[in-house]
């Protein structure tokens, strides 16, 4: 019998502290063997790959992508967004609870995961959607492996949202009571509305109004409401796509105080500024909306010093003849951006431009998502014993964004037109190669994955 299913040879690999040349063994989808050098000679495989110099990175965990499906498949189904995430690196993605019906109860969780099981080419796990009107299905969405819990402090659903503290509180108090982690969108109900309603009277409906209608204060206080209520309660928190220099700064302070809290960056929040707006109309909107270039600078400072923990992409893509309907008017256009396939070469292109290093990378997009939605050990790293999940990538060879087809069903990407630096040349999920110079395997099935974290 051979020692390995699959012996890759000749990377450079980006495992957990250090990055080396060296080769990997795989067996039974799990790595078995991460050496440093050359395989030995008569070392014996079923399969050799040879990466020929390329860049041996973990799969990417991507812990904030909105798949639609069930009931909304017209923007993206588990096909084509699990596709996207192959083409792009990623192995793992973690799905908001957002479908028609929404993911609120058990018996909708497992709808869900039945639909994912029969078509994700990747791992995925899932989210629910969790506020006051759902706090008694809580143990049983745990119970059937809900991965995270997801607040709202604006654009709640119906029953969903935070009147007060009190309720806030009490939701973080249901969540702790069932280990689960809190995953919080950070808002002001009530200056988001106040400025859109200024704005309604003074007849914006330019995209600039949708940067103005989401004041960054309100992200600032939202944050702080949800870190210290969270640590009152007991909860594990993580504080989604912070977008501004104030919710950073109130971040870096509230952390000093302890409590389990963690902040997420997204990619366009860390690439693309307001200015997009002018350029890309209705296809730059996004929640919370794109910020200026002093917000940009605060939030690579805030990664380089542990106040925001790790990035997700909110892959949340729309129909273009949806986005469309904003072209006029921004307030008629869905918000959201597509990005699973962008993702990892924006950060190469970055990595390139001295941003960040390879293992800051392998960090904030593998290894902290995965340890921190309590994936750790299985997922998001290079090591004996976790789950052979590899992206496999060129440093040198450059691409330009959206100039080929895509695979999520938006068809464009707000970053189209733009060089960078670093491709994805093949994806691996558990051992099994899903795509290789940009080709994804329809005949791959990606598991259903649950918390390991209490």
């Amino acid at each position: 019998m051979a020692a390995f299913d699959l012996l890759v040879r000749g990377a450079r690999i980006v495992a957990p502290g250090r990055v080396f040349p060296g080769w990997l063994g795989l067996r039974d989808g799990r790595f078995a063997a991460v050496e440093e050098g050359v395989p030995p000679a008569d070392l014996e495989a079923a399969e050799v790959h040879d990466a020929g110099g390329l860049v041996a990175l973990p799969g990417l965990v991507d812990c904030h992508a909105h798949l639609r499906e069930p009931g909304l498949e017209h923007k993206e189904d588990f096909a084509t967004g699990t596709a996207a995430a192959a083409a792009g690196g990623v192995a793992t993605v973690l799905v908001q609870p957002f479908s028609r019906p929404p993911v609120a109860t058990a018996v909708d969780l497992a709808r869900r995961r039945a639909i994912a099981e029969q078509k994700a080419v990747v791992d995925f796990g899932l989210q629910a959607v969790v506020g006051p009107a759902n706090l008694d299905e809580l143990p049983a969405l745990q119970a059937g492996g809900a991965i995270s819990f997801e607040l709202f402090l604006a654009d709640a659903l119906e029953g969903m949202a935070m009147p007060d503290d009190a309720a806030l509180l009490r939701v973080l108090e249901a969540v702790a009571a069932v280990g689960g982690l809190a995953g919080v969108y950070c808002e002001s109900e009530a200056l988001k509305n106040e400025a859109i309603r200024r704005l309604e009277r003074a007849g914006r409906v330019d995209p600039q109004a949708h940067t103005l209608s989401r004041p960054p204060a309100g992200e600032a206080l939202g944050a702080a409401r949800a870190a210290l209520l969270g640590r009152q309660a007991g909860a594990r928190v993580h504080l989604r796509q912070l977008s501004t220099r104030e919710a950073v700064a109130v971040v870096r302070a509230l952390k000093e105080l302890g409590g389990d809290l963690t902040a997420e960056v997204n990619p366009h929040h860390l690439c693309l500024t307001s200015a997009e707006l002018d350029r890309q109309g209705p296809y730059a909107r996004v929640n919370p909306p794109l910020r200026e270039a002093e917000d940009v600078e605060a939030l690579w400072a805030g990664l380089h010093d542990g106040t925001l923990d790790l990035i997700g992409t909110d892959h949340a893509p729309h129909a273009r003849e949806e986005k469309e309907s904003g072209r006029d008017n921004i307030w008629r256009a869905p918000t959201g951006l597509p990005g699973l396939e962008t993702w990892l070469p924006l950060l190469l292109d970055a990595v390139a431009r001295g941003r960040l290093d390879l293992l800051q990378l392998a960090r904030w997009c593998a290894e902290a998502p995965a340890r921190r939605f309590g994936l750790g050990g299985r997922k998001g790293a290079i090591q004996v014993g976790a789950d052979a999940d590899l992206a496999l990538v060129d440093l040198q060879r450059e691409a330009v964004l959206g100039q080929g087809p895509l695979y999520t069903k938006a068809g464009y990407t707000p970053f189209h037109g733009r060089r960078v630096r670093g491709i994805v040349q093949a994806t691996y999920v558990r051992g099994r190669q899903v795509m290789r110079a940009g080709r994804v395997d329809p005949g791959a099935r990606g598991a259903f994955l649950r918390s390991e974290a209490r």
